[in-house]
Protein backbone atom coordinates (compact mmCIF):
# COMPACT_ATOMS: atom_id res chain seq x y z
CA UNK A 1 0.00 0.00 0.00
CA UNK A 2 1.71 3.26 -0.96
CA UNK A 3 2.23 5.83 1.66
CA UNK A 4 -0.56 8.35 0.27
CA UNK A 5 -3.22 5.60 0.82
CA UNK A 6 -1.88 4.71 4.16
CA UNK A 7 -1.90 8.29 5.35
CA UNK A 8 -5.06 9.13 3.29
CA UNK A 9 -6.91 6.20 4.88
CA UNK A 10 -5.45 7.45 8.34
CA UNK A 11 -6.93 11.15 8.39
CA UNK A 12 -10.15 10.31 6.82
CA UNK A 13 -10.08 7.61 9.91
CA UNK A 14 -9.46 10.74 12.33
CA UNK A 15 -12.01 12.42 11.09
CA UNK A 16 -14.52 10.60 11.06
CA UNK A 17 -13.45 9.59 15.00
CA UNK A 18 -13.97 12.89 15.86
CA UNK A 19 -17.01 14.19 17.80
CA UNK A 20 -18.07 16.16 14.79
CA UNK A 21 -21.82 17.86 14.90
CA UNK A 22 -20.86 19.71 11.08
CA UNK A 23 -21.79 19.62 7.98
CA UNK A 24 -22.65 21.80 5.07
CA UNK A 25 -25.74 23.05 6.95
CA UNK A 26 -25.09 23.51 10.22
CA UNK A 27 -21.73 25.82 8.69
CA UNK A 28 -24.25 28.02 7.16
CA UNK A 29 -26.62 28.24 9.98
CA UNK A 30 -23.56 29.55 12.57
CA UNK A 31 -22.72 32.72 12.99
CA UNK A 32 -19.38 33.97 12.73
CA UNK A 33 -18.88 33.54 16.63
CA UNK A 34 -19.96 30.39 16.51
CA UNK A 35 -17.77 29.03 13.58
CA UNK A 36 -14.82 30.17 14.85
CA UNK A 37 -15.99 28.59 18.10
CA UNK A 38 -16.21 25.58 16.29
CA UNK A 39 -13.21 25.88 14.32
CA UNK A 40 -11.04 26.46 17.25
CA UNK A 41 -12.28 22.94 19.10
CA UNK A 42 -12.48 21.13 15.56
CA UNK A 43 -8.51 21.70 15.75
CA UNK A 44 -7.86 20.96 19.38
CA UNK A 45 -9.63 18.02 19.30
CA UNK A 46 -8.06 16.95 15.65
CA UNK A 47 -5.03 17.81 16.94
CA UNK A 48 -4.97 16.41 20.84
CA UNK A 49 -6.19 12.52 18.68
CA UNK A 50 -3.33 12.68 16.98
CA UNK A 51 -0.73 14.22 19.48
CA UNK A 52 0.17 10.62 20.75
CA UNK A 53 1.08 8.95 18.08
CA UNK A 54 4.54 7.60 17.26
CA UNK A 55 5.03 9.16 13.82
CA UNK A 56 3.89 12.34 14.64
CA UNK A 57 6.13 15.09 16.01
CA UNK A 58 4.62 18.17 17.92
CA UNK A 59 6.68 21.18 18.70
CA UNK A 60 6.21 23.60 21.30
CA UNK A 61 4.89 26.47 18.83
CA UNK A 62 1.79 23.90 18.85
CA UNK A 63 2.62 22.88 14.72
CA UNK A 64 2.52 18.95 14.42
CA UNK A 65 4.26 17.43 11.68
CA UNK A 66 4.21 13.53 10.94
CA UNK A 67 7.13 12.50 8.53
CA UNK A 68 6.26 10.34 5.04
CA UNK A 69 9.08 10.23 4.01
CA UNK A 70 12.42 11.57 5.04
CA UNK A 71 14.46 14.04 2.61
CA UNK A 72 18.18 13.51 2.45
CA UNK A 73 19.11 16.65 0.22
CA UNK A 74 19.76 19.84 1.96
CA UNK A 75 17.79 21.72 4.90
CA UNK A 76 16.63 24.74 3.92
CA UNK A 77 16.83 28.25 5.71
CA UNK A 78 14.40 31.16 6.28
CA UNK A 79 15.81 33.38 3.44
CA UNK A 80 15.83 30.43 1.04
CA UNK A 81 13.70 29.75 -1.95
CA UNK A 82 11.86 26.30 -1.59
CA UNK A 83 10.04 24.48 -4.35
CA UNK A 84 7.39 21.99 -3.51
CA UNK A 85 4.04 20.01 -4.28
CA UNK A 86 2.02 20.49 -1.81
CA UNK A 87 -1.99 20.66 -1.21
CA UNK A 88 -3.66 22.58 1.92
CA UNK A 89 -6.81 21.33 3.23
CA UNK A 90 -9.28 22.00 5.83
CA UNK A 91 -10.04 19.59 8.27
CA UNK A 92 -13.61 18.86 6.49
CA UNK A 93 -11.24 17.33 3.83
CA UNK A 94 -12.18 20.63 1.71
CA UNK A 95 -8.89 21.12 -0.87
CA UNK A 96 -8.10 24.65 -0.56
CA UNK A 97 -5.11 25.23 -2.44
CA UNK A 98 -2.76 23.08 -3.92
CA UNK A 99 0.39 23.26 -6.51
CA UNK A 100 3.01 21.23 -8.57
CA UNK A 101 6.65 22.29 -8.53
CA UNK A 102 5.92 26.04 -7.67
CA UNK A 103 8.38 28.03 -5.67
CA UNK A 104 8.44 29.63 -2.77
CA UNK A 105 10.36 32.27 -0.71
CA UNK A 106 10.39 30.70 2.92
CA UNK A 107 9.78 34.12 4.99
CA UNK A 108 6.93 34.95 2.87
CA UNK A 109 4.90 31.97 3.56
CA UNK A 110 2.38 31.37 7.10
CA UNK A 111 4.22 30.65 9.97
CA UNK A 112 3.41 27.06 10.44
CA UNK A 113 4.28 26.60 6.76
CA UNK A 114 7.46 28.53 7.13
CA UNK A 115 7.82 26.14 10.55
CA UNK A 116 6.89 22.50 8.97
CA UNK A 117 9.49 23.34 5.50
CA UNK A 118 12.73 24.19 8.39
CA UNK A 119 12.48 20.59 10.09
CA UNK A 120 12.26 18.79 6.07
CA UNK A 121 15.05 18.53 3.42
CA UNK A 122 14.97 17.89 0.17
CA UNK A 123 13.28 14.92 -0.90
CA UNK A 124 11.41 14.66 2.17
CA UNK A 125 7.50 14.32 2.31
CA UNK A 126 5.46 15.19 5.55
CA UNK A 127 1.78 16.48 6.57
CA UNK A 128 1.83 20.09 8.63
CA UNK A 129 -0.92 20.44 10.81
CA UNK A 130 -1.40 24.02 11.22
CA UNK A 131 -3.20 25.41 14.30
CA UNK A 132 -4.74 28.56 13.27
CA UNK A 133 -2.63 30.75 15.28
CA UNK A 134 0.04 29.75 12.85
CA UNK A 135 -2.23 30.25 10.07
CA UNK A 136 -4.75 33.02 9.21
CA UNK A 137 -5.83 33.23 12.75
CA UNK A 138 -9.05 33.93 13.62
CA UNK A 139 -9.94 36.41 10.66
CA UNK A 140 -9.42 33.40 7.97
CA UNK A 141 -9.24 34.35 4.53
CA UNK A 142 -12.00 34.47 1.75
CA UNK A 143 -11.31 30.31 1.80
CA UNK A 144 -10.55 29.48 5.28
CA UNK A 145 -12.79 30.00 8.35
CA UNK A 146 -11.11 32.10 10.82
CA UNK A 147 -9.94 29.73 13.53
CA UNK A 148 -9.45 26.82 11.28
CA UNK A 149 -6.51 24.33 11.63
CA UNK A 150 -5.21 23.73 8.32
CA UNK A 151 -3.63 20.55 6.97
CA UNK A 152 -0.58 20.86 4.34
CA UNK A 153 0.27 17.63 2.33
CA UNK A 154 4.21 18.22 1.28
CA UNK A 155 6.72 17.24 -1.01
CA UNK A 156 10.45 19.46 -0.44
CA UNK A 157 11.48 18.95 -4.09
CA UNK A 158 14.19 21.66 -3.66
CA UNK A 159 16.26 24.30 -1.97
CA UNK A 160 17.71 27.00 -3.53
CA UNK A 161 19.85 28.42 -0.72
CA UNK A 162 19.87 32.43 -0.87
CA UNK A 163 23.35 34.85 -0.34
CA UNK A 164 22.81 37.36 2.54
CA UNK A 165 22.74 39.89 -0.49
CA UNK A 166 19.51 38.59 -2.40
Amino acid sequence: MSPYRILAIAFVSLLLSLPLQADAQNARTRSTSEELEYQKKLGLAFMSKIADRSDVLTMSSGLQLQTIKVGSGQRPRPNDIVFVNYKGFLLDGRRFSEGTDVSFPVAELIEGFREGLLLMSEGGHAVIVIPCELGYGDEGTEVIPGGATLLFDVELIKVQHQTKGK
